[in-house]
């Protein structure tokens, strides 16, 4: 069985970010695993060390920067990773994206696809729908249990209402929650060890697919709260202001 986990390098949500020319330099920036992304390598590491010859390959489309995300996986136990290499930073869309996972599914024969939900820079929340429609494949999305079968994989997703179980016939795809499961410590010795693993290099000019993307970001802005001081000379003035503020009655 084949197991393929797209990730993706995020900026650390801590870091105070600074916009350059409308836009983000993410050179700049030492970069995370998407936290989403994290929860789908550890469900794909448990779920192969639960069933023989399973085989888990990680993948991120991005610049060559981007190979220290993929070490950080492989740190994880993942057995294989590929980088699509976009040094020519081509604005790559989700649909971009997936049609570049496609060309990798088909040609390392992938039996399941683990994702995250989402990626926390941009929230984009459609690249898992898009890949399982154009692979014409089965999916679930913000799973929360997996379960898998000789030929099928039984999940749990949230829904509005509650919980919903479904089961997929294989292949399938799915995306992850992150109830699902709490990442694994990464040990010295993996660490050591993921050193040792060789990551594929694939040119994102070699993939044959249309790589305009009908999407353009117009710019990026920083949301800047105001902070007003007020200056009060006695307790009567203050519970005027709470009033009018209506933060007491």
């Amino acid at each position: 069985m084949n197991i393929l986990v797209p990730i993706k390098g995020v900026i650390d949500p801590n870091i105070n970010l600074v916009v350059e020319n409308n836009n983000i330099n993410y050179n700049n920036y030492n970069l995370i695993i998407n936290p989403f992304d994290e929860i789908a390598l550890e469900a794909s590491m448990q779920l192969k060390e639960n069933k023989k010859n399973c085989k888990v390959i990680s993948i991120t489309c991005s610049n060559l920067n981007s190979k220290e995300i993929l070490q950080k996986s492989l740190a994880f136990g993942i057995d294989e990773s590929i980088l699509i290499n976009n040094d020519e930073n081509i604005e790559l869309s989700p649909l971009i994206i997936s049609k570049l996972l496609k060309n990798i599914v088909e040609k390392k024969n992938i039996d399941l696809i683990i994702m995250g939900k989402q990626q926390i820079n941009e929230d984009n929340h459609q690249l898992g729908q898009m890949l399982a429609g154009i692979l014409n494949w089965p999916q679930a999305i913000c799973v929360s249990n997996i379960v898998l079968k000789k030929d099928k994989i039984i999940v749990t997703k949230e829904i509005d209402f509650g919980l919903e179980n479904l089961s997929l016939e294989l292949p399938a795809l799915i995306t992850v929650d992150l109830r699902l499961n709490e990442p694994r410590f990464i040990s010295l010795s993996n660490i050591i060890k993921s050193k040792k693993k060789n990551i594929e290099i694939i040119n994102i000019k070699d993939i044959n697919i249309d790589k305009i993307s009908k999407l353009k970001k117009i710019k990026y802005s920083i949301n800047e709260k105001e902070k007003k001081k007020i200056k009060f000379i006695n307790i009567k003035e203050l519970f005027e202001k709470l009033k009018e503020f209506n933060i007491i009655k």
